[in-house]
């Protein structure tokens, strides 16, 4: 098994799905929002996952349009594609060797995206249950009743930190040019 599908799940809050466009989270559930709720994007990042069982190095193409929200999970040696996550139309697919090894819920990847990049507004629309989704100048925090689920921090030059207390996990992702 490539390394990269050992660590990736643990960064997802694996937890399941509800109905189409939906994700069960620690506390409530997320609802997918539309695409068109954020500006169109096209950008390659560099991601990398400090966990205390290692450090993972991938990469990642974001693209949202109008109508459909792509997120595609790469490795950074091989080019491989591990995920292809596309939101669509009210509709989630995940596919890729991740899709495969790991019981992801399709709509999970994405909403791990809207939360920590779509415009506050937008992101806070899509929570149910004890979920709050809390902004303070260049930092979000996502809780449910009892604890902080994830901070996102955007640093000066875009770079996002995304801490995910839970799982002592830390996600930094960093604009990048084309591979």
């Amino acid at each position: 098994m490539h390394p990269s599908l050992r660590i990736l799940p643990i960064c997802m809050l694996l937890i399941g799905c509800l109905s189409p466009g939906e994700t069960r989270l620690p506390g409530g559930t997320y609802q997918l929002q539309p695409a068109a709720d954020a500006i169109p994007l096209d950008e390659w990042q560099e991601i990398e996952v400090v966990h205390a069982k290692g450090t993972q190095k991938l990469l990642a193409h974001v693209l949202n349009t109008p109508v459909l929200t792509r997120l595609t999970i790469m490795d950074p040696t091989s080019l491989a594609t591990l995920a292809t996550c596309t939101y669509e139309h009210g509709t989630a697919t995940l596919r890729g060797p991740l899709a495969t090894a790991q019981p992801i819920a399709p709509e999970l990847p994405i909403a791990i995206l809207q939360l920590t990049t779509w415009p506050y507004n937008s992101a806070q629309r899509g929570l149910s249950g004890d979920l709050s989704l809390t902004t303070k100048g260049d930092c979000r925090v996502l809780k449910d009743s009892h604890s902080t689920l994830v901070e996102v921090e955007t640093l000066p030059n875009s770079t996002r930190l995304i801490r995910l207390p839970r799982y002592e996990t830390t996600i930094k992702v960093s604009p990048t040019s084309q591979p």
